[in-house]
């Protein structure tokens, strides 16, 4: 058996292989025929097969829906992950830990994940368990709580998935390719964007599930120790409550261009590049589907005597949905053998569309992958998934019981009419690798477009405040009208011009490394430019203070030294110093501001908020969310220094109390591309204390010199 073989069927189909010779040498093994389901569709659409298996006692469960990233609106990249990902996470009437809980009891594992097409939710536990745990699956599918909290949670597992992804360059390529292939949606990235997760919350997630999750084109399917009329029996009591229809959403296309498109994903300093050469095929509800297949097969397999199939270097795949697949030849080589290899590849397609392999070679192709085939379904979570995939492209429920016939028909005018179709086509070529050294070598196989190596696969249309550009008149008079009515809701201008410095001690929740740290805060500012936040979280306490041009920072964790701020500090502390809503509207409300509303965006859960920004004298950028009923500042973004880096803070704020006669928000979330950071809840605000220069000094003798023993300290 060659290597290839050994590698797709794995040591365990080697050793099964294995005792069927030394039971029979001699004997025919007739090919595997999957099992035929029992089927039946209920009233509300739901299509129900069941599998019985009696040799275990077990059972699994999958309902499929129409909600997978194909779904999803151009601002949406990554909705159908998220909300999958907190589908196991709580239902309207069990928290996260009691359906955990309840789970166990029965002994049952549940997890629902989303891919271009489909987002699934799969049950497996005991067969004596089976009907408590449909129950389960079907309220987890049907009724989720999501709360705040578990989107939170998924939201930044999905985040930091995007970051490592971005770390690995096979990941970075496959994501561009795919990308760039596919037209619209289904080219989104699965796992979403870091400009589109931090905008998506509570409000959004509810509103794709109402959209997509419905009975019409829904898919159940049951595997194991069950009895069918039983199964459907359960299912039309479960699901009987279940009404409407998913969107229709149109086949997924290959997306066109002129000639072959290139793409150079940018990480200077590489000596090697990964690249992506793809190239459209029929998806799997073509009658095709097969021949890609096999031709599949045929690639991988190494090379021929005439040299026709590629070179084991490079590895070929099938990408499919239903409408439209991807044949896509991967490969890793020297900055300077890129263009080469791809022309090989080129080649070597070439070569099979015009010369149709031999007998033998197409033979064990089509043995290679009748046999792989089988191995999908030695779980009962792989027969109900072969059985999805032929439903969710209208072929018969027996289809992969007739799958060996299928690849027996292919033959090899049919394998090279497929290649020649593919290679006539647009094909798209993705290179991650120094853009400087590969964009001339790559200029003769097409229009060469360099994107950043951090660049989103896909283009995604700026949320209002993420918009820069120069305002339009009425943007400038829109802006101008709402800030002048948030003033005017907050307690007016002669109210903000009063406020001279302001003191607020709250309880502060910090989230750090996966946990949660408890803790005190107290921000005491004074105009124009002083400015001391210090907290305290457990027995270590954190001061950072700005006196006018110069700040310090103290730690008592790090020892007792004082130590002068540098400049992006020191921009920070003034980024805070002006956070609050009296310096927000001031800095607003500057006829010097340049000032703009850019639209609503839902920024605040629940509910939009009317976005305005706002670049005041001194150039600094600010993004104001305002309500949209009440005209009061609901929350501000601004870059600020977090992490060394200077990225986007968002302060959400809420449980605003009049305070002297102004509106001052009592909470406030921080967070950093939609991943909380900290909680702060005040205790006490008050206005215009008398707090001297003096406050702002920092703790002992100066900068730079140790504080003394006695450092003051933050009141619980």
């Amino acid at each position: 058996m060659s290597r290839p073989v050994l590698d797709r069927v794995g040591l365990a189909a080697v050793l099964a292989l294995g005792m069927l010779i030394a039971c029979g040498a001699h004997a025919a093994v007739a090919p595997y025929r999957p099992p035929t389901p029992v089927v039946r569709t209920l009233p509300n659409g739901v299509t129900v097969a069941v599998f019985p298996d009696h040799r275990l006692p077990i059972v699994q469960a999958a309902l499929l829906v129409p909600a997978g990233s194909a779904q999803e609106a151009p601002r949406e990249v990554g909705i159908a992950s998220l909300t999958a990902a907190c589908l196991s996470r709580g239902t309207a009437s069990r928290s996260a830990d009691e359906f955990d809980l309840e789970l166990q009891r029965h002994g049952a594992t549940l997890n629902a994940s989303a891919g271009r097409e489909y987002a699934t939710v799969s049950l497996g536990l005991p067969a004596s368990e089976f009907e408590a745990g449909l129950e389960l699956m079907t309220e987890a599918a049907l009724n989720p709580g999501f709360a705040e909290e578990e989107i939170d949670a998924a939201r930044t597992r999905l985040l930091q998935q995007i970051t490592a992804g971005r770390q690995n360059i096979g990941t970075i390529a496959d994501d561009h390719a795919i990308a760039l292939a596919f037209a619209g949606a289904a080219g989104h990235p699965i796992s979403g964007t870091f400009e589109t997760l931090p905008d998506l919350h509570r409000a959004e997630v509810q509103s794709f599930h109402r959209r997509c999750y419905r009975p019409d084109r829904a898919l159940l399917g049951v595997a194991g120790d069950v009895d069918p009329e039983k199964v459907f029996a359960l299912a039309q009591r479960l699901f009987s409550s279940w009404s409407g229809q998913a969107p229709a959403t149109g086949a997924a296309r290959h997306a066109t261009g002129k000639g072959t498109r290139v793409r150079i994903v940018d990480l200077p300093n590489r000596a090697q590049a990964e690249f992506r050469y793809v190239f459209p095929v029929p998806g799997r509800a073509d009658s095709t589907a097969a021949t890609t297949q096999v031709l599949v097969a045929l690639l991988e397999s190494g090379r021929d005597a005439r040299g026709g199939l590629l070179p084991r270097d490079e590895q070929a795949r099938v990408t499919a949905l239903g409408g439209a697949g991807l044949l896509v030849v991967s490969g890793n080589a020297p900055v300077d053998s890129v263009a080469s290899r791809v022309q090989s590849i080129r080649t070597a397609l070439a070569g099979l569309a015009e010369r149709p392999i031999d007998a033998a070679t197409l033979e064990a192709a089509r043995r290679r992958m009748v046999d792989g085939y089988a191995l999908s379904f030695e779980s009962l979570a792989g027969v109900i998934g072969q059985w999805m995939t032929a439903r969710t492209v209208g072929l018969r429920d027996d289809e992969p019981a007739r799958y060996s016939d299928r690849m027996a028909a292919v033959d090899a005018r049919a394998v090279s009419a497929l290649t020649a179709a593919a290679v006539a086509n647009e094909a798209v070529l993705v290179v991650v690798g120094p853009a400087s050294r590969l964009s001339s070598r790559l200029a003769a196989l097409g229009e060469v477009e360099v994107v950043n190596g951090n660049a989103s696969p896909v283009a995604v249309p700026a949320a209002p405040s993420r918009i820069m550009a120069g305002p339009t008149a009425t943007e400038s008079a829109e802006g101008k009208r709402l800030i002048a009515a948030a003033v005017t809701a907050h307690g007016g201008a002669a109210k903000l011009a009063e406020i001279k410095d302001s003191v607020v001690e709250a309880d502060v929740t910090l989230a750090f490394e996966g946990q949660q740290l408890t803790g005190t805060l107290k921000e005491t500012r004074k105009d124009p430019d002083r400015y001391l936040a210090a907290m305290m979280v457990r027995t270590n306490l954190g001061q950072q203070g700005l006196e006018g041009a110069r700040g310090w920072v103290y730690a008592s964790a790090l020892g007792d030294t004082v130590l002068a701020a540098d400049s992006a500090t020191v921009a920070s502390l003034r980024a805070a110093l002006g956070s609050d809503v009296v310096h927000l509207l001031r800095f607003a409300s500057d006829p010097a501001a340049r000032v703009a509303a850019r639209g609503r965006e839902n920024v605040v859960p629940e509910r939009p908020a009317d976005v305005v920004e706002v670049v005041d004298a001194q150039g600094m950028r600010r993004v104001l969310f305002l309500d949209p009923a009440s005209h009061r500042v609901v929350g501000v973004e601004q870059a600020e220094g977090t992490f060394g880096a200077n990225l986007p803070v968002r302060r959400l704020f809420a449980d605003l109390r009049q305070v002297s006669g102004l509106w001052w928000p009592f909470s406030e979330v921080r967070s950093v591309r939609g991943e909380r950071l900290m909680t702060i809840q005040a205790r006490s605000v008050r206005l215009n204390t008398g707090v001297t220069d003096g406050t702002f000094s920092p703790p002992g003798r100066g900068v730079g010199k140790p504080a003394p023993a006695a450092t003051p300290r933050i009141r619980r």
